[in-house]
């Protein structure tokens, strides 16, 4: 990045821009630039369990949820039509340096558990997963995303650091980014999603 814009090289040749974004996820602490930035790695995994109802999970009329307490997780509609994701968050995540080195085996210890949170609260939902998928994400320390400019970046609106809440929160941030990137200014209120406030 310069004053005038962005040079993007790639394997084909070079490629000029007014303004990127440098959405990394979680290779994000590779980037030069970014390693100022307390961000960690961690390995999340998430499992899909079929319904006994799958209309009473349809999108239509079921939202994403979010529990918090002594069994904390997520859960996500049957937008396949049979079954629901669900991801716990009263186990800690792994932590990893590197994006490339997670684990894709799933713990016994969070399968158990994650069997535990399905039959306590998700009752409509039989326990036994028919899928498990494992990912590395970017976390920050405050659990909120790093969304704005990053001084040492000009012509950049940085993305990262969603600590899990990409998805859910996609169609807002991918609204505020775009203002971002054609404008250099949004009407939402990102101030405590600033990249500098972690520095």
């Amino acid at each position: 990045p310069d004053t005038d814009g962005v040079t993007v090289k790639t394997a084909e040749g070079e490629r000029r821009f007014d303004h990127v974004v440098l959405s990394p996820g979680p290779w994000a602490r590779e980037l030069l630039e970014l390693r100022r930035l307390p961000l960690q790695i961690h390995q999340v995994t998430t499992m899909w369990f079929l319904a006994k109802n799958p209309k009473a999970f349809a999108p239509q009329s079921s939202p994403i949820v979010i529990r918090s307490g002594d069994i904390a997780f997520s859960c996500f509609p049957a937008v396949d039509g049979e079954t629901v994701k669900v991801s716990l968050h009263s186990i800690p995540r792994p932590h990893t340096d590197s994006a490339e080195k997670i684990d894709r085996n799933p713990d016994p210890k969070l399968l158990h558990a994650m069997r535990e949170a399905v039959i306590t609260h998700l009752p409509d939902l039989i326990p036994d997963p028919v899928r498990i998928g494992t990912y590395a994400d970017c976390f920050t320390p405050d659990n909120h995303g790093a969304i704005g400019p990053f001084e040492s970046l000009p012509n950049v609106t940085l993305a990262t650091g969603f600590s899990a809440h990409g998805f859910k929160l996609a169609p807002a941030f991918g609204e505020v980014i775009a203002d971002l990137a054609l404008t250099g200014t949004t009407e939402h209120d990102i101030r405590h999603l600033a990249p500098s406030r972690l520095i």
